[in-house]
């Protein structure tokens, strides 16, 4: 049986969801095994999202981490596997996906480097070239690596999620599948609604054209018994707060606000960086309103690790998207 989820925003479906999973914990005396813990399961789960360009989950608690959510979106344009960088900014991965110093599964990799082929920049010139084709399509899972050992015991502990990323333009606007095999609704979902529906939002902008919907396929959304007694969600969010970054600009430009904002990542992430670097950012960046957003979000998680508060306020003050302030304030508040 599939359950469907459908909503104007991500806040709408994903609350649907937890709601579900919520009431099907109080209900249910089966718990699933896993190699992380017990959980119940909702299989073939579909999330349809009117307007995936209000990506960010305001009723979840604990609050998501903003940091870690743009840094993340930063490593997969780049396509980085670096886990000193992405642990620098959510130091709870390597929980999940293994202590490593390159991530098995990380999705920028996959979809730019893994199979010798840049994936995001082949399915933008196909859809540019032919926007009624039915085969753009990229590819996250490779059965050589991911596919379990013949006693059934995985490969490794970091084994993608997401699956295959299936675009279409129709009616001028791309529209995005998503393919999970696994997810978990406290977790990994509200991570994963931005990586890939800010991926469809940036490739929307390099066509020229309008974000439609979004739609996630998961074979298996489950939550953990660890979580039971977590309270999952917020029933009061701000309404009046709105995602106020387009994501709109040419190919080349992207590559480069993205070039550089990594290039930072690196530094802070190999302690080559420092508070007069960070102070010199800030009054000399010359990236636009949007790109600034990000980097100066990331920039204070750096002052926020050296308890240097004065310098974090300082940046927070240049960051214009409310909804990033909102949830930094709403993660470091632990609401």
């Amino acid at each position: 049986m599939v359950t469907v989820f459908k909503g104007e925003t991500v806040n709408d479906v994903w609350l649907g969801a937890a709601k579900t999973l919520k009431e099907k914990c109080k209900m249910s005396n089966e718990l699933l095994p896993s190699r992380n813990g017990n959980m119940v399961e909702v299989c073939h789960s579909v999330f349809d999202i009117n307007n995936p360009h209000e990506r960010f989950l305001l009723c979840r608690k604990p609050s998501i981490s903003i940091a870690a959510a743009l840094s993340e979106i930063i490593c997969i344009l780049k396509g980085s596997n670096d886990a000193k960088i992405l642990n620098y900014w959510n130091s709870g991965l390597q929980e999940h996906a293994g202590n490593a110093h390159k991530y098995h599964g990380a999705y920028g990799y996959r979809l730019r480097k893994e199979f010798g082929i840049d994936q995001i920049k082949r399915v933008y010139i196909v859809l540019k070239n032919n926007p009624k084709t039915r085969q753009a399509v990229m590819l996250l899972w490779n059965p050589i690596e991911d596919l379990p050992h013949s006693d059934g015991s995985p490969k490794n502990s970091d084994i993608p999620c997401n699956i295959v990323s299936l675009l279409k333009i129709r009616s001028n606007k791309l529209i995005w599948s998503q393919i999970m095999r696994s997810n978990d609704i406290f977790l990994g979902t509200p991570y994963n609604f931005i990586q890939f529906t800010f991926l469809q939002e940036i490739i929307a902008g390099w066509l020229q054209i309008e974000t439609g919907e979004y739609t996630l396929f998961c074979d298996s959304l489950h939550y953990y018994e660890e979580d039971f007694a977590k309270e999952l969600y917020s029933q009061t969010i701000p309404n009046n707060l709105l995602n106020t970054d387009v994501f709109n600009d040419e190919y080349k430009i992207t590559n480069n606000n993205v070039n550089y904002i990594y290039s930072v990542m690196e530094d802070i992430s190999k302690n080559k960086f420092s508070t007069k670097k960070a102070e010199f950012i800030l009054i000399n960046s010359k990236l636009d309103t949007k790109w600034n957003n990000i980097l100066f979000i990331l920039i204070a998680y750096y002052a926020h690790k050296n308890n240097n508060i004065t310098l974090q306020n300082k940046i927070l003050l240049q960051v214009k998207n409310n909804i990033y302030l909102y949830l930094w304030n709403m993660h470091f508040n632990k609401n």
